[in-house]
C-alpha cells in the first residue's frame, strides 16, 4: 500500500499557504469498493482472533500463562531482535548501496531472517511454557500450542500495522473523495510533500485492486494456521508424545508459512500466487497434524472436540425444617 507522508487533513501553522494545485487527475477518486474491502477484511481478521480465543477458552486450561510467555518471546525475538539486527545491518558500510542494487536479494534475506527468528521464538517459548507447567505441576493440554499460534497471528497483525493501515486508509480515502484529488494533493504539498510524490501516492492508492487487499489479508490467517500447526507438532515433541525426528517436521511446516512470500519475491508474482501456495502448504500441514492427532497424539483429540464442563456453584446447605406435628383433636 502507498504510504502517505502526512495526514491529508492537517493544517500546518508554520508552512506558508500555497496556491491550489490543479492536476490532470482532477476526476480521480478512491473506489468505494476498495474502502469497503478495507473495513470488511479488518473485521474478518479481528473476528478470527475472537472466534479462536473463544474456542480455546471453552476447551483449554491454564492458558493465561501461555499467553504471557508467547507474547514475551514474540516481542523479544520477533520484534526487538529483528529490528535491532536490521538497524545494525544498515550501519555497515555498503549495505544501503547493495540493497538498492539488489532489491529482491535484500527482500529474500529479510524474509529468511524473519522466518528464522520466528521459528526460534516459537521453539524457545513453547518449550519454556511446557517446562514451567511441569515444574509447577500445572495441568497442560494442546490448547497451549493453539494459544501460541493465536498470539503469533495477533501480534503479527499489530506489529505489521496491517489493521492500523486499513483504518487509516479508509479515513484517507473518504477524505480524498470528499475534498477532491487536487485539494488532497494541495494539502499534502502544504504539509511538506513534493508535488510529484503526492500525486503518485494518491494515484497508487486509487489504482489498488480490492481483491489484492483480500489476498494480502488472507495471507495473515493462512500464516497463523501454519504456525499453529507447527506449534502443535512442537507441543507433541516437548510433551514426549512424538519422537525427536519430528523437530524437522515442525521446521518444514514453519518454512511452508513463508514459502508463498518467497516465491512471490523471486518471480515478482502477484499476491494471489502467495495465497495459492500458502493454501497448498496449509492443506499439507493440516493433514499431517490430523494424522498425528489420530495417532500418537490421540489423547489430545478429546480436548479439541469437547468443551470444558462448567462447575456449578454449590448452594450452602440449608437447615432442615422441623416436621410439623399435628395434634389430635379431643
Amino acid at each position: 500500500m502507498p504510504r502517505f507522508p502526512l495526514f491529508l487533513g492537517t493544517e500546518p501553522e508554520t508552512l506558508p499557504t500555497i496556491e491550489p494545485i490543479v492536476t490532470e487527475y482532477s476526476d480521480v477518486t478512491i473506489p468505494i469498493s476498495l474502502l469497503v474491502i478495507f473495513v470488511v477484511m479488518a473485521v474478518v481478521l479481528l473476528a478470527a482472533v475472537v472466534v479462536a480465543f473463544i474456542f480455546i477458552k471453552n476447551r483449554g486450561t491454564n492458558f493465561g500463562q501461555s499467553i504471557m510467555f508467547a507474547l514475551l518471546f514474540y516481542l523479544g525475538i520477533n520484534y526487538f531482535v529483528f529490528n535491532l539486527s536490521l538497524y545494525g545491518l544498515q550501519m555497515l558500510p555498503g549495505v544501503a548501496d547493495f540493497a538498492k542494487a539488489h532489491n529482491r536479494t535484500m527482500q529474500l534475506f529479510m524474509l529468511f531472517w524473519e522466518m528464522l527468528l520466528s521459528m526460534v521464538s516459537m521453539y524457545l517459548g513453547l518449550r519454556y511454557a511446557v517446562r514451567q507447567s511441569r515444574k509447577r505441576a500445572y495441568y497442560i493440554d494442546i490448547c497451549t500450542a493453539l494459544i501460541y499460534g493465536l498470539v503469533f497471528y495477533t501480534a503479527a497483525l499489530f506489529v505489521s500495522r496491517h489493521l492500523v493501515f486499513s483504518i487509516e486508509y479508509t479515513i484517507y480515502g473518504g477524505y480524498i473523495n470528499s475534498v477532491g484529488f487536487d485539494a488532497a494533493v494541495t494539502s499534502m504539498v502544504q504539509n511538506g510533500a513534493k508535488q510529484d510524490e503526492a500525486i503518485a501516492t494518491i494515484l497508487d492508492f486509487a489504482r489498488q485492486k480490492p481483491i489484492d487487499h483480500v489476498f494480502y489479508s488472507l495471507n495473515f490467517i493462512l500464516t497463523g494456521i501454519q504456525q499453529t500447526a507447527a506449534a502443535i507438532v512442537l507441543y507433541g515433541l516437548f510433551t514426549d508424545q512424538l519422537e525427536k525426528r519430528w523437530l524437522l517436521g515442525a521446521a518444514a511446516i514453519y518454512v511452508g508459512a513463508y514459502l508463498g512470500a518467497a516465491i512471490q519475491i523471486i518471480f515478482k508474482a502477484p499476491v494471489f500466487v502467495n495465497t495459492l501456495v500458502s493454501l497448498a502448504a496449509n492443506a499439507a500441514a493440516v493433514y499431517v497434524v490430523w494424522r498425528l492427532l489420530n495417532g500418537p497424539m490421540s489423547k489430545e483429540m478429546y480436548t479439541l472436540t469437547h468443551k470444558k464442563v462448567k462447575e456449578e456453584k454449590q448452594k450452602p446447605d440449608e437447615p432442615e425444617k422441623m416436621p410439623t406435628i399435628v395434634m389430635p383433636k379431643d
